[in-house]
């Protein structure tokens, strides 16, 4: 399985989504001229989204580097 680069549109994808999960949270309407800041300080939050991302697919990709290797020393 190949690995996918993440480009700069699904970052920013990434972090609008994020975004406006906390937004509904907060009850903050998209007519409310609150930025995204304020609305990180209200929660008491950093960006979090896509740290949490590269870090899954890391730990995938490292998972499957040793599963494979294992399944080469067991053919040899």
């Amino acid at each position: 399985m190949m690995m996918m680069m993440m480009t700069k549109a699904d970052r920013h994808r990434l972090y609008a989504f994020e975004m406006s999960v906390w937004r509904r949270m907060e009850k903050i309407s998209c007519v409310d001229k609150v930025t995204n800041v304020e609305v990180l300080q209200k929660v008491e939050e950093n960006w979090s989204i896509l740290t949490t991302v590269q870090q899954r697919k890391l730990r995938r990709s490292g998972h499957m580097i040793l599963r494979h290797e294992s399944l080469l020393y067991a053919i040899y």
